[in-house]
């Protein structure tokens, strides 16, 4: 075994020891939220709402997304392309409570175009968001004009691939901050932020194979990095920060909500009759816990050999908490 790999597998024993004897001390699980699911009559994959109750969805594979805002109690929308051509791949990810919405898109819209990352604010004005000597800059988080992400340097001489990629933030003024997990040999990004802290997501690599661990989540507050991870669970991502500072997470074990400390289990939506859920992706959510994401139906009983021709349903959904005691404010 080479000495890179002996440092890559001792660094990620020891974050599972300091990730194991956490919760020990600390978080613990509790009963499943029930959500009341309401479906979205519109094209495109939720990605997150706002406290206003506005939706932004993206329409992969198709360019550009949708950002649907609450009026008058009806739903106005706007669909939204950095340069309305069938090449600049936008993808919006998430907005906030001012409105204004981050994702990705190609520079010129052209199909070799490199990709940058943008926000678009409640006037429909665009700022790319494009890090200094980066190759490609992606953007995933939003809070108050400030975004976060992810970018890739060029290729680096005699190194893995790996090491091109980092996480970075972007502060009102303009500036860019790296923003990586502080091991070595890790892949960092950043998937959500609020007024005082960031989360995000990192792997291990190993420097001559490739080889990589599973995702491990964080949060980052001032400069000290705590891990993530719902117990048991054999992978955790982090999905999103609200500013009561909850966390939205991802995992092996389903979707779950970390409330001062305690896991909520997010519970599956009803099934179409003759059919069963059977994959349930929440994309973001808001101060209020209420959740934008999309989940998939099968008929019941479809599978074997031939699932890929069973009946399928996919869904795009928001959803608000049935449990008045974990949503109060």
């Amino acid at each position: 075994m080479d000495m890179a790999t002996k440092d890559i597998k001792w660094i990620w024993i020891g974050f599972s020891i300091l990730v194991s004897l956490s919760f020990l001390l600390g978080p613990a699980f509790a009963q499943e939220i029930a959500y009341t699911y309401k479906i979205i009559d519109q094209p495109g994959a939720a990605q997150d709402l706002n406290v206003h109750g506005d939706v932004v969805l993206t329409n992969y594979p198709y360019p550009g997304g949708t950002i649907l805002t609450k009026k008058n109690r009806r739903m106005n929308a706007t669909h939204f392309q950095c340069w309305d051509t069938i090449f600049d791949a936008t993808q919006i990810k998430k907005i906030d409570n001012q409105g204004n919405v981050v994702g990705n898109c190609q520079i010129d819209g052209t199909q070799h175009g490199r990709q940058v990352g943008f926000i678009r604010d409640k006037r429909g004005v665009v700022a790319f968001l494009d890090v200094p000597g980066a190759d490609i800059t992606e953007g995933y988080a939003v809070s108050d004009e400030r975004a976060c992400g992810q970018f890739y340097t060029p290729s680096i001489p005699n190194a893995s691939g790996f090491a091109r990629v980092h996480g970075f933030c972007k502060s009102t003024n303009g500036a860019y901050q790296t923003l990586d997990v502080p091991m070595p040999f890790t892949v960092t990004v950043i998937t959500g932020l609020n007024s005082r802290k960031k989360v995000g997501n990192f792997f291990v690599y190993d420097s001559v194979t490739n080889e990589t661990s599973q995702w491990g989540a964080f949060i980052e507050d001032n400069g000290t990095f705590t891990a993530l991870s719902v117990p048991g669970a054999t992978f955790t991502y982090v999905l999103d920060i609200n500013g009561h500072d909850d966390v939205l997470l991802d995992s092996s074990k389903g979707n779950y909500i970390l409330s001062d400390g305690i896991y909520f289990k997010i519970g599956n939506p009803p099934a179409d009759p003759g059919f069963t859920v059977t994959d349930l992706q929440v994309n973001g959510f808001n101060d209020e816990l209420e959740l934008a994401g999309t989940y998939l139906q099968r008929q019941t009983g479809c599978g074997g050999e031939f699932i890929i021709n069973c009946p399928m349903i996919f869904r795009s959904f928001v959803a608000t908490p049935a449990l008045p005691q974990v949503a109060a404010r």
